[in-house]
């Protein structure tokens, strides 16, 4: 795809974003704007603009992000008006905190912490009208209207770290459960073993698809 690109610093902590995404027609070409502000220590920003699909697919939302009770509190918004459906909201709320060193449990020391919520208004809460084939095209980002998210990453040793993943399909209550290790054997060298466990019926997101191990090595140079 070919576009462009513009970005502009407004003031100390401020931006102006522009992108286009260029087509042979208007219908299939996006083009959207977005303003970026720090106020009182919270990040915010706005955006807003066509999206390809229609001739008056329009898109508005924004984003904001700040340090509460020591840790982060972050969310996402977006109302999306396309003309060939009802219109829906997609929106995201999570938080973040990173255990900090000083803490008298030696072994959460460093451990970071995240939680999320995440809707789809365009999702769908039968398991058997599911539509992976948006998924598989980067259209969309998920198939349900509901999820539930969360992470630990904690570092055993210098060398060597732990990650756990979980991701719930709130609708059908399948799940998605990615444990890790990652070694730096070698300066540049980092190896990995990871767990892909799956959860659900088979008539779920996430149950319908088998467990899986991967292994990995990444060599920087």
């Amino acid at each position: 795809m070919d576009a462009l690109y513009g970005r502009l610093g407004v003031g100390a902590l401020g931006q102006a974003e522009l992108a286009w995404a260029g087509a042979d027609r208007w219908v299939d070409q996006a083009l959207l704007a977005r303003g970026r502000a720090n106020l009182r220590d919270w990040d915010i920003s706005l955006l807003g603009g066509k999206v390809a699909g229609s001739t008056g697919s329009l898109i508005m939302g924004g984003d904001f992000a700040g340090t509460l009770f020591d840790g982060t509190l972050h969310g996402e918004w977006a109302h999306f008006r396309p003309e060939w459906r009802t219109p829906y909201w997609k929106a995201g709320l999570g938080y973040d905190y990173t255990v900090p060193s000083e803490t008298k449990w030696s072994w959460l020391k460093d451990a970071a912490f995240v939680v999320e919520y995440f809707h789809a208004g365009n999702g769908l809460t039968d398991g058997r009208k599911y539509d992976f084939t948006a998924v598989r095209s980067g259209k969309e980002v998920s198939v349900a209207r509901n999820y539930l998210g969360g992470s630990v990453s904690k570092d055993l040793h210098p060398l060597l770290k732990l990650e756990l993943y979980s991701v719930v399909n709130a609708d059908d209550s399948s799940t998605f459960f990615a444990p890790s290790l990652t070694w730096n054997a070698l300066n540049d060298l980092y190896l990995s073993a990871a767990l892909q466990r799956f959860g659900g019926e088979k008539s779920t997101e996430y149950g319908r698809s088998p467990n899986s191990a991967v292994l990995s090595a990444q060599y920087y140079f």
